[in-house]
């Protein structure tokens, strides 16, 4: 809302390295169905508050392959 790039290199930082501490289906954060749904509702919520950013692409692509996983493990 801001228009502050640290806000977005930030929320960028901390997907990133989610996404490196968490790989798809190891760990506690793959146990629960509800806690992974709730992530992926706040995955899109964060979209939306990103999406306008100057964010490059590669990262997007992960990002929405991070929205796949979750869809798919709730699926």
């Amino acid at each position: 809302l801001t228009h502050n790039k640290e806000y977005a290199d930030c929320f960028q930082a901390f997907i990133i390295d989610w996404c490196n501490q968490n790989p798809y289906l190891l760990g506690v954060n793959w146990v629960c169905p509800m806690e992974v749904g709730i992530r992926a509702i706040n995955l899109i919520v964060g979209f939306f508050y990103f999406k306008d950013a100057s964010i490059d692409q590669t990262f997007w692509q992960t990002y929405i392959c991070l929205l796949y996983d979750h869809m798919h493990y709730v699926e």
